[in-house]
């Protein structure tokens, strides 16, 4: 049996050890990263003759600033932890560093054209976008699981957690759309939309009856920026129907193309859907 490199070891404590501290965004984050240990000729100071060990983490180019701003103390707390010292070396330190973005060499058969793309830039772009947005950290974990997931290959688990995300991203939208309403006054149509939306007894009649209003008030969702609001709204039971098949065992499988589009769609979707939420929060109506 071929041994586990002892860098690879060190990352699956390190994701081990935020799950326990429930540092589920972090953990995320990391999850596509590559551990490295430097070891360097300076001292550690720790011990006589002791030299310096330096733990470096290669994360995705998107996250590097951010770790480095919110979350360098804590990996370096770890870090510290989870390194072994040695007569010969100890641990001083943790930095953070890039990891390559892996790319796919295509072929035009007819120009004889080479070119190279970037791997997994959909999940990566969405991942991006995601963590730069002001939503909840529930929110994130749904979305950069599923990312993480699509990236790892596997497709079933990507989806359902796709599924995961969209369900909660509808169920916020309606809580807005109903802060938006009572906000216009329309206090008749937001009591009629609670009970038919909000409190539906599935997924399928929350999203069926959500569209129905779209269709019904397509300027409206046109002015939060969907150009063609009936047939994008769509996109979100086209992903419930599909997780539904994946989140259960019928053997369905997804193919890369076909989870590919569903996250370009959510991506779509979830910049324009969260700016509405965000702007129509915590306005409270009994009923």
């Amino acid at each position: 049996m071929e041994e586990i490199p002892y860098e690879e070891i060190f990352k699956q404590t390190l994701l081990e050890y935020l799950s326990i501290k429930g540092e589920s965004e972090l953990q995320q984050m990391l999850s596509q990263s590559k551990i490295l240990i430097h070891e360097k000729w300076e001292f550690s100071g720790k011990r006589n003759n002791q030299r310096s060990a330096i733990v470096e983490i290669k994360v995705p180019v998107t996250y590097k600033e951010i770790i480095e701003s919110k979350y360098i103390e804590i990996l370096d707390e770890i870090c510290g932890d989870l390194y072994e010292d040695d007569d010969s070396y100890g641990y001083t330190g943790v930095q953070i560093g890039v990891v390559l973005l892996s790319t796919v060499k295509t072929v035009n058969h007819v120009s004889k054209e080479v070119s190279y793309l970037k791997n997994h830039a959909n999940y990566q772009n969405l991942m991006d976008k995601v963590s730069k947005m002001d939503i909840s950290k529930d929110d994130k974990l749904y979305i950069y699981e599923a990312c993480n997931s699509a990236i790892s290959g596997n497709n079933i688990a990507a989806m359902t957690m796709l599924g995961c995300a969209t369900e909660l991203l509808v169920i916020q939208f309606g809580e807005a759309y109903k802060n938006y309403l009572i906000r216009e006054g329309k206090e008749g149509e937001a009591k009629k939309f609670t009970e038919k939306v909000i409190n539906a007894r599935s997924a399928y009649t929350r999203v069926d009856e959500f569209s129905k209003r779209v269709e019904g008030n397509k300027d409206i969702f046109k002015n939060m920026g969907f150009e063609n609001p009936t047939l994008q709204f769509n996109f979100i039971d086209i992903i419930r129907q599909v997780r539904n098949e994946s989140g259960h065992p019928t053997g369905k499988k997804i193919s890369n193309e076909d989870l590919s589009t569903m996250f370009g769609n959510f991506q779509f979707l979830v910049e324009n859907i969260y700016g509405f939420i965000n702007e129509n929060k915590e306005e409270e109506l009994n009923f």
